[in-house]
């Protein structure tokens, strides 16, 4: 690709960040519609249902897609990178979860029936002993040989704090144990960030700069490292539950890094108003979830405006016709704004 093309492309990028784009980043994804993937594992096995998964079950090279063509390096006003091809779940992994990959997903279970002393016994030390480390190193050695230097490498998939909390305790003993006894949660929140904070810097620092900077798992270049975050668990509570227990937690996430992108799904807009206090969040994306029957347009857009009110960049990412990009870049200001988006099936 014309090298100028990427120079143009990445400008454009920069400028988002700075909320100086005259026009809306915007690019079209190629979509097919939701499929199986059957997990691969090594022994050449490939997994349908769930099934429980360990460290030395994965199949590294499969699992980025070593030997596949490489996409390229833009498509439209996207950057593209080299990610894992199948689904991830890392921090659940570190923290003692029993891992379950399928072909529709990774998940995990609690680590333990005895919730509360697995809490008190939780260190990060101990975490950072997991042989799942192992594993994630050799995934980035894996996507950085295959990169090279024609692609970036994007972040792993780490699930934020209230989703690590979630995983590990199960979501009905989080949401009884915030009532019950908070400060063991907090306590576990605050060992969870930190956990957090070590790998996500670990996993910055394996992978080189791409043409000056690093690029977010939601296809946008910024000038230096990026970090993406998500709170997905965060919809089982209420903005002020949210904002008394978990924020603080979040926040001092977002603080460590200088470019900063929380993922958000529409369900989880109720508790816009608490993440927008975090001053160093320099974007929030916003998945659309048409494909569950449920598209809250009126929603979206109000909360896009917020994002933007509060001098923040923003990114609208799912399924959209064309009469609905050009009322959403009609409605936004085109400065700090991208939509990333497919066309209906």
């Amino acid at each position: 690709m014309d090298e100028k093309v990427i120079s143009k492309v990445i400008e454009k990028n920069k400028e988002f960040w700075k909320l100086t784009n005259k026009e809306p980043l915007l690019a079209r994804i190629p979509f097919n519609g939701f499929n199986k993937k059957p997990y691969p594992v090594k022994g050449g096995r490939e997994i349908i249902d769930p099934e429980k998964v360990l460290p030395e079950d994965i199949d590294i090279s499969r699992l980025v897609g070593e030997g596949k063509s490489k996409p390229e390096p833009v498509n439209g006003d996207m950057v593209n990178f080299a990610g894992c091809l199948y689904s991830e779940a890392w921090m659940e992994a570190v923290i003692g979860c029993p891992i379950y990959a399928s072909a529709f997903s990774c998940s995990s279970k609690p680590v333990s029936v005895d919730i509360e002393n697995a809490m008190d016994e939780f260190t990060v030390e101990g975490a950072l002993k997991s042989e799942w480390f192992e594993v994630m190193n050799n995934v980035m050695k894996k996507l950085i040989d295959k990169a090279g230097v024609d692609l970036a490498v994007r972040q792993l998939h780490f699930r934020g704090v209230i989703d690590m909390l979630a995983a590990f305790m199960g979501e009905e003993m989080l949401c009884t144990s915030m009532y019950l006894c908070p400060e063991k949660v907090a306590k576990l929140a605050e060992k969870f960030a930190e956990l957090y904070i070590l790998t996500a810097q670990r996993n910055i620092d394996m992978r080189q700069p791409w043409k000056g900077g690093y690029v977010s798992a939601w296809s946008v270049f910024a000038p230096g490292p990026i970090l993406d975050y998500q709170i997905d668990a965060s919809n089982l509570f209420s903005l002020n539950d949210y904002k008394e227990h978990f924020l603080e937690f979040d926040k001092k996430i977002i603080d460590k890094f200088p470019y900063s992108m929380l993922h958000m799904h529409a369900c989880g807009l109720h508790i816009l108003d608490a993440v927008l206090e975090i001053e160093n969040l320099k974007a929030v994306e916003v998945t659309i979830e048409r494909e569950t029957g449920v598209f809250r347009k009126e929603l979206i857009l109000e909360s896009c405006k917020k994002i933007q009110a509060a001098s923040k960049s923003v990114i609208v990412n799912g399924e959209l016709n064309e009469e609905e990009i050009a009322e959403f870049t009609e409605k936004l200001d085109p400065a700090g704004l991208a939509i990333f988006y497919w066309k209906p099936i």
